[in-house]
């Protein structure tokens, strides 16, 4: 478990919201989950990057549209499945 710090992240987008939905198997010592972000595009985006560490990413869908994926370290690299406008409508 990475420990986080207030400047860590990445500019482009404003987290509003999260909500996990996490799934531990005793049997296996797996934990298995979910996350949801909302955020607002603080300028246009094509790709966004999140800080992860530690966690396998199995897919990532956006508005529930598949989204391409990539990681490198400890950041994974979000295609956006359309270009996000910056502002209110971006979320």
């Amino acid at each position: 478990m990475a420990i986080l710090f207030p400047s860590l992240g990445n500019g482009g987008y404003d987290v509003q919201d999260y909500d996990l939905t996490l799934r531990i198997d005793p049997a296996t010592d797996q934990i298995t989950g979910t996350e949801v972000m909302d955020a607002l595009a603080v300028q246009d985006l094509s790709s966004f990057y999140l800080d992860l560490d530690g966690l396998t990413v199995a897919e990532a869908r956006m508005g529930g549209v598949a989204a391409p994926f990539t990681r490198q370290g400890n950041e994974l690299q979000i295609t956006c499945p359309a270009a996000v406008a910056k502002g209110p409508g971006s979320r």
